[in-house]
């Protein structure tokens, strides 16, 4: 039933951030910008995109490397149906479907895997912070938006949060898990005994960071995938046109980048319908991008990171002879904090 009622909300909050996107959006005018678009900076677009996504692989590998080595192709068959996932099945479960597929093709726990992905994620956010507040440095953004302005406090505070925990985490183990179960008594016991749980599975993924070259490896590679996917949202502007100059445009691709993932946290039907294109709008709207143009250029980034995600998840689920039940574990869409699966 709580499922349910997730899966209900999130529909909901698609249909709701949707509107939102398209009730001020003139069509004709979208229409226009499409019919003179300029469709072959599509290709470095997709190309870009496609190379984010073999960084994302080696970098998982490196934070895998210290537990256990993984063939690239494993990794990479894991991750690509772990992003298709979660365009295609309810409850963001990419992640599990991710922990789960590559523990069943690498007998690797399958926790372990997942609190790799875990401190990814945390590097992701950081990475993404130090872009805005790049963005913010070199180019005063319009209107001071009160969505703008939320969304980037928020964030800030919830991954560097994050982030001071994972460094005490890394400095003194015994004196977080001391503090961090402190807190955790103030909780229900069985909300308290699976964050316990996650708290030490997450130690094994940090083991990466603890070896001072593969952190550097992690560091590097996450400024690398960011930067591709910003340059694949640079080629959608170009190839739409958007009327800025060309260092507007490398910041306005930089933005909308950043505010775009961190908007997608907000829970939503799969493939994250409404909330990619609001949240796109409202960054452009930052560098006096109108409504139709942002619109346009949130419906072609989006279709671009969709397609593509879901055309290859979809060639290696067939290509392996994969069925649904052997990528998606039984409590997948019952996400619990914890261990996502059996060992």
């Amino acid at each position: 039933m709580k499922n349910r009622l997730r899966i209900a909300a999130g529909f909901a909050i698609t249909a709701v951030l949707l509107w939102l996107a398209i009730r001020d959006v003139d069509f004709g005018q979208v229409g226009q910008i499409f019919a003179q678009a300029r469709f072959w900076w599509i290709i470095p677009a997709v190309f870009c995109v496609s190379l984010g996504y073999l960084v994302r692989t080696r970098r998982w590998g490196s934070l895998l490397a210290p537990v256990k080595r993984v063939p690239f192709p494993t990794l990479f068959s894991s991750l690509i149906l772990g992003f298709a996932a979660n365009n295609v099945l309810p409850a963001r479960v990419g992640e599990l479907v991710r922990a789960h597929t590559v523990g069943t093709k690498a007998d690797l726990s399958r926790s372990t895997a997942f609190s790799t992905i875990v401190v990814e994620r945390v590097f992701d956010g950081l990475t993404l912070i130090a872009f805005m507040g790049l963005v913010l440095l070199l180019f005063p953004l319009r209107g001071e938006l009160p969505e703008i302005r939320a969304v980037m406090v928020a964030s800030a505070i919830i991954f560097l949060t994050v982030g001071f925990g994972l460094v005490v985490l890394l400095v003194n183990e015994r004196l977080a898990l001391q503090i961090a179960r402190m807190v955790l008594r103030h909780l229900p016991a069985r909300v308290a005994t699976r964050a316990d749980r996650l708290i030490l599975n997450l130690l094994d993924g940090l083991k990466a960071l603890r070896i001072r070259r593969h952190l550097a490896a992690i560091v590097a590679l996450s400024v690398v995938v960011w930067s591709l996917e910003a340059s694949g949202y640079y080629f959608v502007l170009e190839a739409l046109d958007v009327p800025l100059s060309t260092d507007q445009q490398v910041l306005a691709a930089l933005f909308l980048l950043v505010f775009v993932n961190l908007g997608i946290m907000i829970p939503s039907a799969p493939g994250y319908i409404g909330t990619f294109q609001l949240f796109a709008k409202i960054a452009l709207s930052a560098f006096g991008v109108g409504a139709a143009m942002g619109f346009s250029v949130a419906i072609l980034a989006h279709a671009i990171q969709y397609f593509l995600v879901t055309g290859a998840g979809l060639v290696v689920f067939i290509r392996e002879h994969l069925a649904l039940g052997a990528i998606v574990p039984a409590t997948a869409l019952e996400p619990r904090l914890g261990e996502p699966t059996g060992d």
